[in-house]
């Protein structure tokens, strides 16, 4: 995410700008690009580092798993994230579980999630729906990984005649 940029159109360097990332190789990318022409690191901030405290989503290649830590933090699906699950959480989180095969993953973090102090999501089922609903998010060139299996039955299920 990229905050208060300051750029001049006429070619003149970069004044200043806000970076935020939770992925160290994407970190790594920008500063190197940006540092030559800030004169600083893009993330520098009242004497922290260079890189997020938490890159959660570094080295996560799932995308359901991208989801369900997306929804930790805050999403289109969950404005401003589940409570008490900010970056520090999340990274511990993904930390606990991230050596278990995909589905059995997803539904360890899903009951963390509804489990967490202050989460209103009271189900697993619902975060984990949360979660395909960002995967299953429909663009201009289809759906963004895959048609979703359920969809059709969840619409012949709660559609009505004159929807159908």
């Amino acid at each position: 995410m990229v905050k208060d940029v300051k750029l001049n159109v006429r070619k003149e360097p970069i004044k200043s700008c806000k970076l935020y990332t939770g992925q160290e190789t994407v970190a790594n990318l920008i500063e190197a690009i940006i540092r030559p022409k800030l004169d600083r690191s893009p993330f520098e901030k009242e004497g922290k580092g260079r890189v997020p405290d938490y890159p959660i989503f570094s080295g996560v290649k799932d995308p359901m798993v991208r989801a369900l830590l997306s929804v930790c933090i805050g999403c289109d699906a969950v404005p401003g994230g589940v409570k008490g699950m900010g970056p520090k959480a999340t990274s511990e989180l993904i930390s606990r579980y991230n050596a278990l095969p995909g589905p059995i993953l997803h539904n360890k973090l899903a009951d963390d999630i509804r489990n967490a102090k202050d989460a209103v999501i009271s189900e697993g089922e619902a975060v984990l729906c949360l979660a395909k609903s960002l995967l299953y998010e429909k663009t201009n060139n289809g759906y963004m990984y895959g048609a979703p299996d359920e969809l059709e039955r969840f619409i012949e299920d709660f559609a009505d005649e004159k929807t159908v």
